[in-house]
């Protein structure tokens, strides 16, 4: 989702008189699928690599693929081979123990050179902000270190939250330490941006800076209308999954029910599609637990486009809840309101995504397998009377989480900021529309109360 999100900020900013210039990684050295459409002109992205510190690693590990060997010539290979598994497996485990959202992070032996590579493009062409978006966490170390040169103002974008993560805990005192890190390499930022008013309270809280909140969204661009939808009631979820935050279970042991009461595989379908590095072992074995693994299909990952025709297709989309964690906002449940289909979502009545589809009327929130049960049964009735089920959101509210319109209020955002036409210290985006004029001259009055509704800050 955090390509994505960049992304459609750097296709749509345009239109309202911005022009973003991306400053990234080479894609070959990221080790993640290169499946999405590059949203701006080429000549806008540049791109830094790792330096002399992969390198050195690299040929360090080939190195000792070549210590180790036989006399015989018939065990070299085999010893080789070895030695090549060995090294690989100690770059996966040190891999493995680098974040995507905290220090040490998976984007260390970039700085230095994405830090050069962006100097040398700021003595060329001057920039009227600076816009970081992490995790990783690297990218703000560097705009950290680009708007302390320049002078240039710099909006921090969270995606995920850094110190304050929800999914990757440290010991109290590591915490401690990094939210110090994290205050110091923020100290030059002028404001936060966000998915969330729960993630923007915290930030505001850590960082003592106006934090806005712009969420995911959906792009209709993206989609295709000649998509048909299945002829089997199918419930789709494509996303990650966080064992035990972020489980199933509860939807399997709905499942359960409506098998004891006569339903079958050939009526219900429930497809799974996440990230490679989700072990299918915890969805099926959870499936084969409550006996429902035939109603089951682990779909693995899927390119970004391809999930989106899958969400078309479906009959119905599901959405976990984070549990343990609030305001956790998932961006998947903004592609699923793009792809115009019912959402069944678990979790929490009083969450941040319970508070979505009650304004959006995309879907319905429910928390227990006697409460799913029913809910499935319903549409299982209708979908098989009529081949299809009842969906008839707000189109007004859902248009609102269109990636277009959220450029729009980042330019809006952007404007203001630059002109001094600070935000208070934590604002929704309604409020943030009210205190600023498009042109961002004007200087931020107290928004009216009425913009402060359930979702405020």
């Amino acid at each position: 989702m955090g390509a994505v999100r960049i992304g459609k900020f750097a296709k749509f900013l345009p239109r309202w008189g911005w022009e973003p210039y991306i400053l990234t990684v080479k894609p070959e050295l990221t080790g993640t699928p290169q499946d999405l459409p590059l949203e701006t002109e080429r000549h806008r992205a540049i791109t830094a690599g790792w330096g002399a510190l992969a390198s050195r690693l690299s040929s360090m590990i080939k190195r000792e693929q070549g210590t180790i060997g036989s006399a015989r010539k018939r065990n070299q290979a085999a010893s080789r081979s070895r030695q090549h598994d060995l090294s690989r497996r100690f770059v996966r485990y040190v891999w493995s123990k680098l974040s995507t959202v905290r220090l040490p992070d998976r984007s260390f032996p970039w700085y230095r050179q994405a830090t050069a590579e962006g100097m040398r493009f700021l003595q060329h062409d001057r920039m009227d902000a600076i816009f970081s978006s992490s995790g990783p966490v690297g990218s703000h170390i560097v705009a950290s270190i680009l708007a302390r040169r320049t002078g240039i103002p710099w909006v921090a974008d969270y995606r995920d939250l850094w110190s304050q993560n929800h999914v990757v805990k440290y010991h109290p005192i590591l915490t401690i330490v990094e939210k110090r890190i994290e205050r110091a390499v923020l100290s030059p930022c002028r404001a936060a941006v966000t998915v969330s008013p729960p993630l923007a309270k915290e930030l505001n809280a850590l960082l003592q800076k106006p934090v806005i909140v712009i969420p995911n969204g959906f792009d209709p661009d993206d989609y295709d209308p000649r998509t048909k939808p299945l002829l089997r009631f199918t419930l789709t979820y494509t996303g990650r999954l966080y064992p035990p935050h972020r489980d199933p279970s509860v939807l399997f042991e709905a499942v359960t029910g409506l098998k004891s009461e006569g339903v079958t595989p050939d009526r219900l379908s429930l497809r799974l599609y996440s990230p490679p590095d989700v072990s299918p072992a915890f969805v099926m074995g959870s499936a084969k637990r409550f006996g429902v693994e035939d109603f089951v299909e682990w779909g693995g990952y899927v390119p970004y486009l391809d999930s989106l025709r899958r969400q078309q297709e479906s009959t119905v989309l599901l959405v976990i809840d984070f549990t343990g964690a609030e305001g956790i906002l998932t961006g998947k449940i903004f592609e699923y309101l793009g792809a115009g289909r019912p959402i069944l979502a678990l979790g929490s009545p009083a969450g941040v995504i319970a508070s979505l589809l009650e304004r959006t009327k995309a879907g319905v929130m429910l928390s227990t397998a006697q409460q799913i049960k029913g809910q499935l049964k319903v549409w299982l009735k209708e979908f098989e009377s009529s081949g299809n089920i009842a969906y008839a959101p707000d189109q007004d509210e859902v248009r609102k989480y269109s990636r277009e319109e959220q450029a729009r209020l980042l330019a809006k955002f952007l404007e203001g900021f630059t002109s001094e036409a600070y935000p208070r210290s934590c604002m929704t985006l309604s409020e943030f529309e009210g205190s600023v004029s498009l042109e961002g001259r004007d200087k931020s009055t107290p928004p009216k109360e009425e913009h402060a509704r359930e979702e405020s800050c």
